[in-house]
């Protein structure tokens, strides 16, 4: 991690513990790809409200990716955005390529491919 302060606090919601977990749950990605949850739980304190674990059991009940990404999240419990990983890459904790790359892996699986505020991120991201 670089040398930039550190995030203190997050207070993470069910999408984006989810969203974040998508890329290591999807067997098409190569492993070598940045993990977006690892940069969250490893960059700061992260406070996953009760209600927000509840849903995340709930989830766990399907047999899909969202699934697998919330078994994911539920297994890191014990050390625990589009715009956390523009975020990420703009204070240098990432390439701006991995993240480029994360978005684009997450895309599809949170229907953002039509997102403008994605969309933007992006653009912002190729500055």
């Amino acid at each position: 991690m670089s040398s930039r302060l550190k995030l203190r606090t997050v207070v993470a919601d069910t999408s984006a513990l989810v969203c974040l977990a998508v890329p290591r749950a999807d067997a098409a990605v190569d492993t070598d790809a940045p993990d977006p949850l690892q940069y969250l739980l490893t960059s700061c304190d992260v406070f996953v409200p009760s209600e927000v674990v509840a849903e995340l059991h709930d989830i766990t009940q399907y047999q899909d990716i969202y699934a697998a990404a919330t078994s994911n999240v539920l297994a890191a419990r014990g050390h625990y955005t589009a715009r956390l990983i523009y975020d990420y890459a703009r204070n240098g904790y990432m390439t701006t390529e991995a993240a480029r790359t994360l978005l684009t892996v997450i895309s599809p699986h949170r229907s953002w491919d039509d997102s403008p505020y994605v969309a933007q991120l992006v653009a912002l991201l190729e500055q």
